[in-house]
């Protein structure tokens, strides 16, 4: 036959763990997460879709250009900007979910940003890149 300290230790032991199945089966008070800090929206890569140009075109400047003006339109389809010229051929490279635009191709480069259906940037081109148009192109 057991003793009372026996018995007792045993009922004791049962109760610890009966009261420990208890807490641990009790739903855990919830916290609720901190909602995410909000990130910066980027601009859907579409977007800037669109023609970008100046009926006027623009002026060159630089010692290999000198008045040289041009019409070159700026075309921005799923993300992707492209420049067809005379001379540095099709330049071409990714529009920044900024609307930053900036392709290099040898000597040749185009550079600005889209904002508010406006391209603001410079082309430069020539054998050594020295001729420079200032674009400020509207969507069309």
């Amino acid at each position: 036959m057991m003793s009372r300290i026996a018995v007792s230790s045993v009922m004791l032991a049962a109760a610890l763990i009966a009261g420990c199945a208890q807490q641990s089966s009790a739903p855990a008070a919830s916290v609720a997460a901190a909602p995410a800090a909000p990130v910066a929206s980027a601009m859907p890569a579409g977007s800037f879709d669109g023609n970008y140009w100046n009926k006027n075109g623009a002026m060159g400047t630089g010692s290999q250009c000198n008045t040289t003006r041009f019409g070159y339109r700026l075309t921005v389809k799923n993300g992707q900007a492209s420049m067809r010229s005379a001379t540095a051929g099709v330049l071409s490279g990714p529009v920044s979910p900024d609307g930053t635009i900036q392709i290099q191709s040898g000597n040749n480069s185009l550079n600005g940003k889209i904002t508010d259906n406006k391209f603001v940037g410079d082309l430069s081109m020539g054998r050594t890149g020295n001729c420079h148009f200032p674009l400020d192109y509207t969507k069309s």
